[in-house]
C-alpha cells in the first residue's frame, strides 16, 4: 500500500478526488466506490441545509418588507 504524500500546495476538490482515485490501492475499488458515494451524499446534505436556510431567510426578508408606515391624521 503506497504511503500518502504530503503536498505543500493546496489541492482543489477536483484535484484531490483525482489524486485519491489514482493512489487508491488496487483490489479495494469497492471501498473507493462507497467512499465516493458517501462524499456525494455529504455534499447533497450540505446543499439541502443551505437551501432550507436560504428559504428561511427569504421568508424573514419578506415579512420585514410587508410592514408599512401608516400616516395618522
Amino acid at each position: 500500500m503506497p504511503l500518502p504524500v504530503l503536498l505543500p500546495i493546496p489541492l482543489t476538490p477536483t484535484a484531490f478526488d483525482e489524486l485519491l482515485v489514482r493512489m487508491w490501492p488496487k483490489g479495494y475499488e469497492e471501498s473507493l466506490t462507497h467512499l465516493l458515494n458517501a462524499r456525494i451524499e455529504l455534499c447533497k446534505a450540505v446543499e439541502a441545509v443551505l437551501k432550507k436556510r436560504s428559504e428561511q431567510l427569504e421568508k424573514l426578508k419578506e415579512s420585514r418588507q410587508k410592514k408599512e408606515k401608516v400616516k395618522v391624521e
